[in-house]
């Protein structure tokens, strides 16, 4: 008896992780289908500064104080991506990697956001990753596989 209820816990907690990757992913879905119709609008980029850096990973975190027009009014704004993945950096200098990264959107550069119309005041540097919506639907489905397949023998 005690088995079988760890065996069903230990299936609702693998029920539960799936579940909130299948939610995770869907809510990207949502933002991505919903952030493409948004018009893209030039900005002037004055200055870059990181969120948080790992040195193990290739991704740098960082937000834009970008200047921007829409519907006559301009505004100013720190700007990141929506899906809080930050920006890939390559080579074997990472510091030089992420000072060009930054040089690429500071000193008075015009780049591209893109803008809510409902909300001009809500401005993203990019659209979400797709990258990261393959990895979360690839781990719901990896995940529950690896863990059960080797129970059916």
């Amino acid at each position: 008896m005690g088995g079988a209820l760890a065996v069903l816990l230990f299936l609702g907690i693998v029920a539960l992780a799936v579940a909130a990757l299948v939610y995770m992913s869907w809510q990207t879905i949502v933002m991505y289908s919903i952030m493409r119709r948004w018009p893209r609008v030039p900005a002037v980029a004055h200055q870059a500064r990181a969120l948080s850096s790992n040195r193990r990973s290739s991704a740098v975190m960082m937000e834009v104080d970008v200047e921007y027009e829409i519907g006559g009014i301009r505004r100013r704004k720190w700007c990141r991506v929506p899906d809080r993945t930050g920006f890939a950096v390559a080579g074997n200098d990472r510091s030089a990697a992420q000072r060009r990264l930054f040089d690429r959107y500071s000193g008075g550069k015009t780049i591209e956001i893109i803008v809510n119309p409902q909300d001009p005041d809500e401005a993203y540097l990019r659209l979400p990753s797709l990258l990261v919506l393959f990895m979360m639907m690839f781990g719901a489905v990896a995940f529950p596989a690896a863990i059960l397949l080797p129970m059916w023998d």
